[in-house]
Formats: structure tokens, C-alpha cells, sequence
């Protein structure tokens, strides 16, 4: 390793040398150097990426070693999921649940995480009729060997609000598949982006059951195949996807953005293995496991790790880069063409692109995700660019506060949008 005996003072770090704990010199460098990155102040909330940091945060229960052994269990398989939907635009999402006893009552357990199947929802996501749905499907399940259910979920309109009371849209639709072998429920999510005409037909075709053009968000919900003895697997529903999208469109268009059918096909395939990553990011994550357990940390130090973690393996998997040394390098012989003639990407860029990567559902819109059978990309609406700063009153509803250019309310505004959800590639 080159020894660098001197770096400019533009550049900050606290260390000269590159060993010790890894991740904890990438934590106080995006400290020292956010804006260096192009990275916002509070670099560790990741705002508008695939990653709820405050959802995650929330799971962490307390600081002692048995709390965060449950929530690093937890959060190495959401870091994975992420890594999986957003950064490789996964469209095959493998879960498995078990039949357990619990207090003398069956249920539907995650063996490895022990979350119940029935708390993998919020109880508010559409108006409740998920949950209502879920619950028939694992009643359904639990009945005897060889059953399965299916149920479509499609894009638009969630009934949920993030912790500023912006609406919440899905941004595709998603078939949930789950089959019972023995006590094992195989359960397997496939992600399209059908429009509601492609998703009705999916609907008419999996369960025989046709639902009309002004059928709401819930009657596609409700709308379940349940069966007692299939021989129906998963390998027939994309079959039965590739159908109905060729009956609508007329065509053998892709199964998700440019994602084809024989990709879902290949997922199949190698679902087993789809949560696998290279080695480079098992370290990331290893480093990430160790700091939190071997440090006697708070919520908001294991905040930043987590979010610096993030950060590293969203660099890694995008752009191939995750090396600290050449950073450093980079800074100190910056003007020498010899030694480096390629640009390293910023964590900005980074950030960026990681905030573009779901697609955004139309105008004024944010990305994320949120948790539910499996976790799913959603858009944010909020305001289109401009102010409500106008006089009173709304043209729409008559109330006397501030509007916006067109004359109407923000809540007016946000409404409109709202219903031209249900709309969406209609």
C-alpha cells in the first residue's frame, strides 16, 4: 500500500491510517464529509430511497445484546431484500413461513425471524382489507397439506400516509402465491407493472372471476383463488401472467419494466439463491453486524452505521465501486494521470441514483418502500413544485386559506391526485 504522507486540507478525516474498525472510519468520514459527497446534512436518514430507516429503527427494541441480536437478524434480511427489489430490480420474491404452535393455537411463523405472517401488514393498508385478505388465505392454509391461495394486489391507492400525512401509492402490482408442502408454506411474490386492465384479467384468469372496469382497490383485494388440493405452482402463474398481459396489450411485453418473462422464469429458477450477494458486500454487512454488537452504541450511532452501510453496498452493487483506500489515494494524487485516470463516484451519486431507481408514479412524487407481504416500492405525493401561498378562498371547496397558483388548497390538491390514483395506466 502506497504510504500518503500528506492529503489537502479540503479534505478531512480523523485517522491517517486506513486500518482499525472499517466501518466506523466510513461513519465519521460521511460526518466530516457529507457535503465533500454531494450527500444532505443528515446523511443518515437516506429521505426518499428504498430503505425506511425510521421503520427499521423502530424494530430495534432496546440496546442490550439479546435486542439487537433479534433486530440484526432482522435488518441483515431487510438490507438483503433492499439490495434485491431496488438495487438488482428484482422481480421474483421468495418467503417462507411455518406452521407452529403457539399459546395452543396454530399459526404462520417466519422460522428464522419469528415474525408472524399476519403482522407483515399495517392493519390501515387499504382500508383493512389486506390483512382481511391475508388472514382468509392463512385460515385457508392451515387447514391441511397441499392447499394454496392467491391474491393480487394491484398499483395505486394504499390508504396509507407517511409521518408528514402524505398519500402513499404503490408503484406496481404484485401476485402473492402461497402453497402449503407439509408444514412449510412456499410463499413467492412476482412484481409486474400492470396497468389495472392487465390486472383485472390476471384476476379473471387465476380465480375465475371477472370484476368490472369501476371495481375499486379493495375488490381486486378481496378477490382471492383459495384451493384445497392444487397442482397449481409457481411456475403456472407466470404462465397465467404472460396471458394476461398478452390478452390486454396484444403482445409479449415485459414482465417488469425491462425485466422479461424468461428473467421470472430464471428467478424461478434460482429463488433459492436470489438473496445471495458477492462477497464483498457479506463483508459490508459482517463489518455492520460486528460494530453494532462489539460497541456499547445508542439508537442514533447505530443509526449512522446503518445507513453508512447502505450507503456502501448501494455503491458497490450500482457502480462497482466500494474502495476506501482508492478514495483516499485519489485525494492526495488527484493530479497525478499515472497513478488514477478514473473518476470515482460520489456517494451523491450514489444517493441520486438510488432515488431514481423504483421510477417515480407521475408528477410531485417521491420513492420509497414500505413493509408489507413482502416490502414494495411506493411513490410520495406532495406539492408540484410550487407554493400555497395565494389568498383564499379555494375555488374547490370554498374554505378561506392560503391556495395555490390554480386557486385551490393544498388539501384540495392532494385530494384530486388522490383519486387520479385509481386512474393510473388504467
Amino acid at each position: 500500500m502506497i504510504a500518503v504522507e500528506a492529503r489537502p486540507s479540503v479534505f478531512k478525516t480523523e485517522d491517517e491510517s486506513l486500518t482499525g474498525n472499517p466501518l466506523a472510519k466510513e461513519i465519521r468520514y460521511f460526518d466530516l464529509n457529507w457535503r465533500r459527497e454531494g450527500l444532505p446534512s443528515d446523511w443518515y436518514n437516506l429521505n426518499e430511497i428504498g430503505f425506511s430507516m425510521n421503520g427499521q429503527m423502530n424494530l430495534l427494541q432496546g440496546l442490550d445484546q439479546e435486542s439487537k441480536s433479534i433486530w440484526l437478524r432482522q435488518t441483515k434480511r431487510d438490507i438483503l431484500g433492499f439490495g434485491l427489489e431496488y438495487l438488482r430490480q428484482g422481480i421474483v420474491f421468495p418467503f417462507e413461513y411455518e406452521v407452529t404452535e403457539v399459546e395452543g393455537e396454530r399459526d404462520l411463523i417466519d422460522s428464522e425471524y419469528g415474525k408472524r405472517l399476519l403482522d407483515t401488514v399495517d392493519k390501515k393498508e387499504r382500508d383493512g382489507y389486506v390483512l382481511s385478505s391475508l388472514r382468509i388465505i392463512q385460515e385457508h392454509l392451515l387447514k391441511k397439506d397441499g392447499t394454496s391461495a392467491t391474491m393480487v394486489s394491484p398499483l395505486g391507492w394504499t390508504g396509507l400516509k407517511t409521518d408528514r400525512g402524505e398519500d402513499i401509492l404503490y408503484q406496481d402490482t404484485q401476485v402473492y402465491f402461497l402453497r402449503r408442502k407439509e408444514n412449510t408454506i412456499i410463499g413467492t411474490t412476482f412484481r409486474t407493472d400492470f396497468n389495472f386492465a392487465e390486472t383485472r384479467e390476471a384476476i379473471r384468469i387465476l380465480t375465475g372471476k371477472e370484476l368490472p372496469e369501476n371495481a375499486s382497490v379493495m375488490d381486486y383485494i378481496k378477490t382471492l383463488s383459495l384451493e384445497d388440493s392444487s397442482e397449481r405452482h409457481e411456475e403456472d402463474i407466470v404462465f397465467d401472467l404472460l396471458s394476461s398481459r398478452k390478452n390486454i396489450s396484444g403482445e409479449d411485453k415485459s414482465a417488469y419494466k425491462d425485466k422479461t418473462w424468461r428473467d421470472m422464469f430464471q428467478a424461478l429458477k434460482n429463488r433459492n439463491f436470489l438473496y445471495d450477494f458477492d462477497e464483498q458486500v457479506k463483508q459490508m454487512i459482517g463489518e455492520f453486524e460486528d460494530y453494532v454488537v462489539s460497541n456499547n452504541l445508542s439508537k442514533a450511532e447505530i443509526r449512522k452505521a446503518l445507513a453508512a452501510t447502505i450507503l456502501r453496498i448501494s455503491k458497490h452493487a450500482l457502480f462497482g465501486q466500494d474502495d476506501r483506500e482508492y478514495r483516499y489515494l485519489k485525494t492526495a494524487y488527484h493530479r497525478n494521470k499515472d497513478h488514477l485516470d478514473t473518476r470515482t463516484i460520489t456517494y451523491g451519486e450514489v444517493f441520486e441514483k438510488v432515488k431514481e431507481l423504483p421510477g417515480c408514479a407521475g408528477g410531485g412524487s417521491k420513492t420509497s418502500s414500505i413493509e408489507s407481504i413482502t416490502d414494495r416500492s411506493i411513490s410520495i405525493f406532495e406539492d408540484l413544485g410550487y407554493d400555497f401561498d395565494q389568498p383564499g378562498p379555494c375555488k374547490k371547496c370554498g374554505s378561506d386559506t392560503r391556495c395555490g397558483p390554480c386557486g385551490i388548497c393544498k388539501s384540495c390538491d392532494i385530494s384530486i391526485r388522490r383519486k387520479e390514483a385509481f386512474k393510473i395506466a388504467a
